[in-house]
């Protein structure tokens, strides 16, 4: 039983190494890896960590205060998993796991350990807890966004979204630029809705936002799991597959435009490029579109999703000018 708990211990952490790292770095598997190794820690090396330690005292006792260490510790890691994970109740989740070790165990502890010696088991035992909640916690605050990169970001996307209520409210023509315009500028209104949805926010109405929709509003602007859900999870393929065509779509209108400029035509193929090799030189080549541009949080797909818009409506103006 003692080397099935050191061997557990030790790959439990190794996964969590591996994970926090790859979270950190954004590749890909992160999520698989933190959820192996919570699940593995709360249902393997967990337990049975525990129950050495019971087994290994002269006199069984201090029953009661291992089910108390088993459950307060699951449900702390388990909370710090979904929050992570931006699954739904992960607030609740991660405020009873944060509360639990203080309120619940250390005085269980305190009281049931009051005229016991320590012992290398209890040591150990510790030593593991403290490093795996370090690495937890570690990768918690390391992507958690600043208030200052929020508040920029929020002031952007109110930016962009003003900036498109000027440039359609000068625009009444039916052509086929404004059409095009329209039919991007609807779709991409649908994807917001889509991803505010999956991130819990009842803001929309339909395909459209409703007055509820303040984006300083939103509880989970650094939320990647509900954009990457929407954007670029394998079901999301054909969503961004029909943005691509739209977009295309629209730059090959303005394009055909017999009025256009040089200097028009190349601020719409740098704005509307969706190509693997990015026009603007930021990219190194080969770099999808699709990763370029929609690997990001709620709050940055917003702001790319309203800069879109703010940047179709002013070429429009452009181009039928």
């Amino acid at each position: 039983m003692k080397k099935s708990v050191y061997i557990t211990g030790i790959s439990c952490a190794i996964l969590m190494l591996f994970g926090c790292v790859s979270k950190i770095m954004h590749w890909p598997g992160a999520g698989v890896m933190l959820v192996l190794a919570v699940f593995l820690f709360c249902f393997g090396f967990l337990p049975m960590a525990l129950k050495n330690s019971y087994d290994l005292l002269p006199l069984k006792k201090m029953k009661t205060l291992h089910v108390i260490s088993y459950l307060v510790f699951a449900v702390c890691m388990m909370g710090v998993l979904f929050k992570v994970m931006h699954w739904p109740g992960a607030a609740m989740f991660l405020l009873f796991g944060m509360l639990a070790p203080f309120v619940i165990f250390l005085p269980a502890y305190l009281y049931h350990t009051r005229e016991e010696e320590k012992t290398g088991n209890k040591n150990f035992l510790a030593l593991v807890l403290g490093l795996m909640f370090l690495a937890v916690f570690s990768v918690f605050l390391a992507l958690s966004v600043s208030k200052q990169i929020l508040w920029q970001g929020v002031e952007s996307v109110n930016q962009n979204e003003s900036n498109i209520k000027i440039y359609a409210s000068a625009k009444d023509e039916q052509n086929e630029i404004s059409k095009s315009a329209n039919d991007l500028i609807n779709y991409s209104n649908e994807l917001k809705c889509v991803m505010l949805s999956v991130a819990g926010e009842n803001m929309c109405d339909g395909n459209n936002t409703n007055d509820n929709y303040k984006v300083d509003r939103i509880s989970g602007l650094d939320n990647w799991g509900a954009a990457n859900a929407v954007f670029l999870s394998d079901e999301a393929v054909s969503r961004t597959k029909l943005l691509k065509q739209k977009i295309t779509t629209f730059k090959e209108q303005v394009l055909a435009s017999k009025n256009i400029s040089p200097e028009l035509t190349e601020l719409v193929n740098i704005l509307f490029d969706t190509g693997d090799t990015d026009a603007r030189g930021v990219y190194q080549p080969g770099i999808p579109w699709e990763q370029r541009e929609f690997n990001y949080s709620v709050l940055f797909m917003l702001d790319y999703l309203s800069k879109l818009q703010s940047n179709v409506r002013l070429v429009e103006g452009e181009a039928l000018n």
